[in-house]
């Protein structure tokens, strides 16, 4: 060996050296196999755990792992190994799990089950691309008991003011977007950018909407506006290409009509959503009007009382002390037909019923005669009458 190697001893022989006396190739780690292992002393020992305890119950370092809490010991000058320090942390229990934190979401919520129309919507969001491969994107709201497509948009950007315009539109088709126009409606979207937004929170908040959002990884949480995509782009967006954004809103506008419309729904017995809806509010319109007998029938006695009737029989001579005969009879004779209802509350219920019928209609039909209080009652005030 050469004379630095006799000088610094056998285990700092230079490593340049070896490959020229043994012939094997150059090792960037030979240095570390080369190296002597460290082995500490009990006083090192002892003075490595007390350092390493203080460093991990700071309050800056109590989430570091070993990895870290290794380099702040050699910063501090204990010249240590790595997994000397996973070792004596794990005996001192000073090792920490790795953290992971996630929202207080559940997994999944539960499934949609409405009993009336505008109790529950969905809305969610697909694109599509025109023919020169400029993307669009459409927004669509559906409601979860009548199957219909009540709101959409079709736009270039996907920005939360287009999903405000496909929850305005919705609105303004069920007569307004005051706020408490339609109590109690719930709104559920997915956990996107754009209904996660302070806009469009604040604006379902501005309107009377509860939002609600799906879980983690179900997208079947949010299936009924999934499988209303899915048909839009069965039967229109694949098998068409549109050059322009306006050759595409006018298929698209035109295909949410005939879904609405013409288009048969095996959920709904194989009716249109319009039919649907319009069955649907009938069927309301002639409970509410028996909750409303059943509410006035306690005006009017539920059953007559008889009468009773006393009936005198001829005395047998005038000035005679015979007392007369008095006998009671009942009169069994039916009672004159009462309704049910005072006159304001038939008038308004037959007003009510009308006016249901005539906006379940279709648009051909309509009644050629309006109710006119002043006007005695007759059938034939309720003829329709086909324009």
């Amino acid at each position: 060996m050469g004379p630095s190697a006799t000088s610094q001893g056998p285990h700092h022989q230079d490593h340049r050296l070896l490959p020229l006396q043994t012939g094997l190739p150059v090792n960037p780690l030979r240095p570390q196999i080369d190296r002597p292992p460290l082995v500490l002393q009990p006083n090192h020992r002892a003075g490595l755990r007390a350092a390493l305890q203080e460093l991990c119950l700071q309050d800056r370092c109590q989430t570091y792992g070993y990895r870290r809490i290794w380099a702040l010991l050699r910063r501090r000058g204990w010249q240590v190994e790595r997994k000397t320090v996973h070792r004596i942390m794990r005996e001192l229990g000073l090792s920490r799990p790795k953290l992971w934190h996630r929202p207080s979401r559940p997994k999944r919520v539960e499934r949609m089950q409405p009993t009336a129309a505008d109790q529950a919507w969905q809305i969610d969001m697909t694109s599509l691309q025109l023919a020169d491969l400029t993307p669009l994107f459409l927004v669509v709201v559906t409601d979860c008991f009548t199957r219909e497509v009540v709101g959409w948009t079709l736009d270039r950007r996907c920005r939360a003011s287009e999903w405000t315009s496909a929850v305005r539109m919705g609105l303004e088709s069920r007569g307004g977007q005051t706020r408490g126009h339609l109590p109690g409606l719930i709104l559920r979207s997915d956990n996107g950018a754009q209904p996660c937004s302070k806009r469009f929170v604040e604006y379902l908040g501005s309107v009377g909407i509860q939002g609600q959002y799906t879980g983690y990884n179900a997208p079947d949480d949010n299936a009924f506006v999934e499988r209303v995509i899915r048909t839009i782009k069965e039967e229109e967006i694949w098998l068409n290409s549109y050059a322009t954004w306006a050759e595409a809103h006018a298929a698209v506008e035109a295909y949410v009509r005939f879904y609405n419309e013409q288009r048969v729904h095996s959920a709904l017995g194989y009716r249109t959503p319009k039919e649907f809806a319009a069955e649907m509010k009938s069927l309301k319109a002639a409970q509410n009007c028996l909750a409303l007998r059943a509410h006035y029938a306690r005006y009017v006695p539920h059953k007559p009382t008889p009468t009773l009737i006393q009936q005198e029989s001829p005395s047998t001579s005038p000035g005679t002390r015979r007392p007369e005969r008095v006998c009671t009879a009942i009169d069994l004779r039916p009672p004159p037909p009462q309704s049910s209802e005072p006159p304001h509350v038939r008038q308004w219920i037959g007003r009510a019923i009308m006016e249901t019928c005539q906006n379940s209609l279709p648009k051909r039909q309509t009644f050629g005669h309006a109710i006119n209080p002043s006007r005695p009652k007759a059938d034939g005030n309720r003829l329709l009458a086909t324009q």
